[in-house]
């Protein structure tokens, strides 16, 4: 799918205001879950909205029957899913969960952050101290949950994530391209010796990257992505994510924002 019509589904007014609103209904935790991770609270909420619409969206497939499938059915990537169901196994016994009771996507992905079982091993959180970490229902160990993945991959709290680009000339390597894995293959100096006109505060030793993206059927976009960005791709590795998920964290923090100006006396 071309970015400009991927961006139309996750970058909407409907989920920039549910955002905000969702913001202010848990103000307090989400202030104190990044403040606790170091983490940008922008980001989680916008997780959250692009993964699961702030919840409501989590799945009802029984994650037992989806990962048995996957792995015993589906060739492709039979390993993956095998590993994923034996993860799964050893989470319930872990946390003391009924296999037959957990619910989630038709790839097996869990809860309102839609975690994989290996990822809920390694990063989830009982970020409320009541001997659970649940998920599903409890938002402190949602939300913390986020936070925890995004601290735990290096996370810059107030450093920026992505910057648009012009391209005075073309020289040096090409840009990467959105359907590549993103990395950090240059530094911000190199990006402007190579032709490219972007705002940052970064020094110029910084690492970075350029990625062009389809802006419409005829046209590309650059765009230059810093550490920030590269950590948003460890949550999910498509550069299109990483970028609507930047762009609705900005959205969702201004709309907070300035309903949160109205409601001031």
């Amino acid at each position: 799918m071309p970015w400009y019509r991927y961006r139309d589904i996750f970058v909407t007014p409907e989920r920039i205001d549910a955002g905000a609103r969702f913001w202010h209904r848990h103000a307090d935790l989400i202030a104190r879950v990044a403040s606790a991770h170091d983490v940008d609270p922008s980001i989680i909420v916008a997780i959250l909205g692009i993964e699961t619409r702030f919840g409501r969206r989590t799945g009802d497939y029984r994650v037992l029957d989806a990962l048995a499938t996957l792995a015993f059915a589906y060739p492709p990537r039979s390993a993956f899913f095998a590993g994923q169901l034996e993860q799964f196994l050893l989470m319930s016994r872990e946390d003391g969960k009924d296999v037959l009771q957990a619910r989630g996507s038709y790839a097996g992905a869990m809860g309102a952050p839609q975690f994989i079982p290996s990822s809920f091993r390694a990063y989830a959180v009982d970020e409320d101290g009541d001997g659970r970490r649940d998920i599903w229902n409890d938002w402190a160990d949602v939300l913390g949950s986020i936070a925890n993945y995004f601290q735990r991959h290096g996370w810059r709290r107030g450093q920026p994530v992505a910057a648009r680009a012009g391209r005075a000339r073309e020289t040096g390597a090409a840009p990467i391209d959105a359907t590549e894995r993103f990395r950090l293959d240059a530094t911000i100096a190199e990006l402007s010796s190579q032709g490219y006109v972007f705002a940052s505060a970064l020094p110029g030793s910084a690492a970075a990257a350029a990625f062009a993206l389809q802006r419409d059927p005829r046209d590309s976009e650059y765009w230059i992505g810093f550490h920030n960005f590269e950590v948003i791709t460890r949550y999910n590795r498509s550069i299109k994510y990483a970028l609507a998920a930047y762009q609705l964290s900005r959205a969702i923090a201004t709309a907070y924002q300035a309903t949160s100006q109205e409601a001031a006396p």
